[in-house]
């Protein structure tokens, strides 16, 4: 009979301290940290592309409006520009701004959405 009350109280002192739960929660911070590291590290290469990308069009763009900028001073200066050229700058005006509003290049695709990069912890089910 001591045996069993014996049983009993440990039980209880363990159901009490909670201890089986803090080790899962423990277990789920810990998890919880992991993914969210691996997520900010697989995201750094992405943002630094798109920043690379984007600097690069934003100096490909200045570029292009420098250059149609001494055109238009060079032709003004000798007063002298056809309706050709003013046809050629404002189509190269807007393909300009068509590439500065519009990234067509820039997708976001998942690589394999069957496989998600972040693991989920589920119950075992009995």
């Amino acid at each position: 009979m001591d045996c069993v009350g014996e049983q009993r109280d440990y039980l209880h002192k363990n159901l009490t301290e909670n201890s089986v739960s803090h080790s899962f929660l423990s277990c789920i911070k810990d998890w919880e940290k992991t993914s969210i590291r691996k997520i900010q590290e697989v995201a750094e290469k992405p943002k630094s592309d798109l920043a690379l990308y984007m600097n690069e069009t934003k100096s490909q763009i200045k570029q292009s409006l420098n250059n149609i900028k001494n055109e238009l001073e060079l032709s003004r200066k000798l007063d002298n520009y056809t309706g050709i050229e003013w046809t050629e700058w404002m189509e190269q005006l807007e393909e300009l701004r068509q590439m500065f509003e519009k990234s067509s290049t820039i997708d976001i695709v998942e690589d394999n959405p069957s496989q998600p990069f972040i693991r989920v912890i589920r119950r075992k089910s009995t």
